[in-house]
């Protein structure tokens, strides 16, 4: 049997670096790859700042730390009000978290990172004390709670194509501007469907997104 989890930690890594941002930036684990014969974990890394000059110095502070092997700006791209950014990193496996999950049985781990600590949301065995132990002992910090397998895995949350077609459409033509530069009528014309219609999708598609923000940060 398999359970979820929600850990949140401290511990001597270079996720302590995002300590000095406070709140200004968040940083989520996207795909993660472990050599075991190498003892390296390949990682990318999406950043979420309120500009370039944040991502940089968060880049050169992080870098420096002993268990980072490599790290790289692979792509960068100015919003309205923040600046999202991809990077590439190579860490070392002995003392992360990532490398006492590789010893028990996980079968999915999401980490988020923000103002020095790690938000780990997990589903591994049932029994599950021996982790959690190993994990208290290599922190400073730590805190964890049982989770449902729709609040680690929102699979009802996932956007339809459709919903995303008319988020992303009202986002890049201004109805999400004040003034608007697109009003909800016009939006609908361009779908050909009626105002009470698009309504309900751009309500649904929001309430996914918050849902799925609510519960990869609360």
């Amino acid at each position: 049997m398999i359970t979820g989890l929600k850990v949140t930690l401290t511990h001597d890594d270079w996720t302590l670096y995002t300590e000095r941002f406070k709140d200004d930036i968040v940083l989520s684990i996207n795909a993660a790859n472990i050599n075991f014969e190498d003892g390296l974990v390949y990682s990318l890394v999406n950043v979420e700042a309120p500009n370039k000059e944040t991502i940089e110095k968060l880049v050169e502070v992080v870098k420096n730390h002993r268990r980072v092997k490599n790290l790289r700006l692979v792509d960068l791209k100015n919003n309205r009000t923040y600046t999202i950014a991809l990077l590439s990193m190579v860490t070392t496996l002995n003392d992360g978290v990532r490398g006492v999950l590789s010893k028990f049985e996980t079968y999915y781990a999401k980490e988020y990172i923000s103002d020095g600590n790690e938000t780990w949301f997990l589903i591994v065995n049932k029994r599950y004390s021996d982790l959690i132990s190993r994990l208290k002992e290599i922190s400073y910090t730590f805190d964890y709670s049982q989770q449902s397998f729709d609040e680690i895995l929102p699979l009802n949350n996932v956007l339809t194509k459709k919903e995303k077609e008319i988020l992303i459409t009202a986002y890049q033509l201004g109805y999400f501007e004040w003034p608007h530069t697109l009003n909800i009528g016009d939006l609908a014309e361009k779908f050909n469907i009626s105002k009470t219609a698009i309504l309900q999708t751009l309500r649904r598609a929001i309430r996914k997104l918050v849902a799925n923000y609510v519960n990869s940060y609360s």
